[in-house]
């Protein structure tokens, strides 16, 4: 069991809390935030008794999405973030994931903070054409794609997409159609670009 401290997290999210692996800084340990699976419990109650998978869900998703693209010999899986595997930490479940990081080391900036930085740029948008003509091809399954979930890979210069993977509910009909899937791919293609443009309009209104 790895022993992980509220106070080393690197990041959090509104559903995770995320760690830099004890043995290695390639790696990553997410972690449900308590928090938020409390609310859960709450707002969830009455649709729990009928998932056996209430809590750690999402843990299964991300596995189960990069394996099948794996089967499938998807292209440029550098797109997504590599998925790991499952280890018991003292804040439960854990779901390693290869760590990604600017230049110097630290951890990526995300397209959010990098359009808000003012720091977008002709190759952040041919990057971001790049990935999200990937996700149009291919069969990834992604319920929640926003800049946030999004980061800059600076030493290999591309986009990553680190959260939001996966079907959200189970069973999904996105996983028995690739047809279906492939049409709210390219809505969630689209309502990125829209938010990406806003957040630059808006960015843009303040210099």
């Amino acid at each position: 069991m790895y022993i992980l401290d509220q106070q080393d997290v690197v990041a959090a999210g509104g559903e995770r809390l995320l760690f830099i692996h004890p043995e290695s800084r390639d790696f990553l340990i997410k972690v449900l935030n308590t928090k938020h699976a409390g609310s859960r419990r709450t707002v969830r109650g009455f649709l729990r008794g009928f998932s056996r998978l209430p809590l750690y869900g999402f843990y299964i998703s991300e596995l189960v999405e990069y394996v099948a693209l794996r089967e499938k010999s998807a292209p440029c899986m550098h797109f997504l973030q590599q998925t790991l595997g499952v280890v018991d930490t003292n804040l439960g479940l854990g779901l390693v994931v290869a760590a990604v990081r600017d230049r110097n080391g630290g951890m990526a900036m995300s397209l959010e903070k990098i359009i808000k930085n003012g720091l977008f740029s002709p190759k952040h948008r041919a990057a971001l054409d790049e990935l999200l003509a990937w996700i149009e091809s291919t069969y990834v399954i992604l319920h929640d794609l926003r800049p946030c979930n999004v980061v800059w890979n600076e030493i290999d210069e591309h986009f990553v997409v680190i959260d939001g993977i996966g079907s959200k509910g189970r069973p999904s009909l996105r996983t028995f159609s690739e047809t279906y899937n492939r049409r709210s791919n390219r809505k969630r293609v689209a309502g990125l670009r829209a938010r990406v443009q806003r957040q630059l309009v808006a960015v843009a209104s303040k210099r």
